[in-house]
This record gives structure tokens, C-alpha cells and sequence, in this order.
């Protein structure tokens, strides 16, 4: 857990604009993921049937 919270530097892009062009995509899909799983409640409770 250590690793995750404080990661060694050489893991981390360089500059901070470099990170956000990373760090936004996955914020995206994220996102994106939790619309879908918005849009389909009742899929979900015919899988649990």
C-alpha cells in the first residue's frame, strides 16, 4: 500500500503536464464506466435472478 500512495519517482512522468494528459483519460473512462453501470440498473438485477 506504501507503494501506491508514495510511488518512487522515476514511476511518475516528468513534468505535471505529462501526468494530467495521462491522468485524464482514465479519469474519463472512469467516468464513462459509471454512466453505463447508471443506465443499466435493472440488467443488473436480472443477473442476480
Amino acid at each position: 500500500m506504501e507503494y501506491l500512495l508514495h510511488p518512487p519517482l522515476a514511476c511518475l512522468p516528468s513534468t505535471a503536464d505529462t501526468f494530467l494528459n495521462k491522468a485524464l483519460p482514465m479519469k474519463l473512462k472512469d467516468d464513462d464506466v459509471r454512466k453505463r453501470r447508471m443506465q443499466t440498473p435493472s440488467m443488473s438485477i436480472l443477473k442476480a435472478s
